[in-house]
């Protein structure tokens, strides 16, 4: 009896091996067969028939009735790959539920993600977790493999400023995402929030380097490695790229990078706007937890300092970015009130 080798072939992914893939099939053809009949038909050897057919039994392909000769029936495919199918996705719920325990994830504070389409998911997925700010540095051909996730993260009022490489000739067709031009290209960079970074060689969608291995990236959860790369992608690419897109969007914006912040109150006040802000941080001297609510009377900026001046109904508060000492309050997130007040 002739069989496909490719249904063999996408059966073995169910668990079945070669002869209990051949056996399930004369079966599903010729209906009740004795272990004779099966070993006539695709030539499984004897001494291999008994271990074959108690395998399918006990994965659940076949029903057996003892007799002389032994005699075997194949259940009905749709009711073996519905209970597999159910097995599946029980035992994805069951992964799942481990991989979102902390202690699975975090193990370690930098990751390596091996294969192009890894890197995609994990940017991807970067983009859908995003709560306040996504930053990013990538060339023109990597926007349309997480458009959808951008407009998505855009819908969910996340700020967002994406530097592309190489004068790219089309943008995403996002309103409120700013958008700058870099002529000489960096690495890729992703900034989720305060608490994820990756980075990965800038051709890596071309596939370029000697074998597929070359072919990785890092993902970063540790604090200082965090504010190293953030200084990289501000001071090095995006500060250094040309801004396209300069319609002003009046919303209000949540930033965890003082330096964006800055950059987005410096815009509105020059168009005539004042400003509110809320800081939520902790205070320099203590590091307690600490909220706040005022108007922006004025910043400072420099190579070296970021500063916000706040000025709340008892006085007026200094607020730095990450790591601040000179400042009252290490911002993590601040949100900016535009009003034409």
């Amino acid at each position: 009896m002739n069989i496909s080798e490719d249904i063999i072939k996408e059966m073995s992914k169910f668990g079945l091996t070669r002869y209990e893939s051949q056996a399930y099939l004369v079966l599903l053809i010729k209906g009740v067969c004795s272990s004779k009949e099966v070993i006539e038909s695709v030539g499984i050897p004897q001494p291999r028939i008994y271990d074959t057919m108690m395998g399918l039994e006990r994965k659940g392909f076949i029903e057996i009735k003892e007799g002389r000769p032994r005699k075997f029936r194949a259940i009905d495919p749709e009711t073996v790959f519905k209970k597999i199918q159910e097995d599946q996705e029980l035992i994805v719920k069951q992964l799942q539920n481990l991989y979102k325990k902390e202690y699975v994830y975090y193990e370690s504070p930098v990751w390596t993600v091996y294969g192009s389409q890894n890197m995609i998911n994990k940017i991807r997925q970067m983009i859908r977790e995003t709560e306040y700010e996504l930053l990013l540095a990538v060339p023109e051909e990597l926007i349309g493999k997480i458009k959808g996730d951008l407009k998505k993260a855009e819908e969910r009022n996340v700020f967002i400023s994406t530097v592309l490489y190489n004068h790219a000739k089309t943008y995403p067709d996002l309103r409120n995402v700013w958008i700058f031009d870099r002529e000489v290209p960096a690495m890729i960079i992703v900034l989720k929030d305060r608490d994820q970074g990756f980075a990965c060689p800038y051709k890596f969608l071309k596939g370029e380097g000697r074998v597929i291995d070359e072919r990785y990236g890092i993902l970063i959860e540790n604090k200082e490695l965090l504010h190293i790369l953030s200084d990289f992608f501000l001071n090095t690419i995006w500060k250094t790229s040309r801004r396209i897109l300069e319609e002003l969007d009046v919303r209000s914006k949540s930033f965890v990078h003082i330096a964006i912040a800055i950059h987005e109150y410096k815009k509105l006040e020059k168009e005539g706007y004042n400003v509110r802000a809320k800081v939520m941080g902790k205070r320099t001297g203590d590091n307690m937890p600490i909220e706040i609510e005022g108007n922006i009377k004025g910043v400072e900026e420099s190579s070296i300092i970021h500063r916000i001046v706040i000025e709340t109904k008892d006085k007026q508060i200094t607020v730095g970015g990450w790591d601040s000492t000179k400042e009252d309050i290490e911002m993590e997130i601040i949100t900016l009130y535009p009003t034409k007040e």
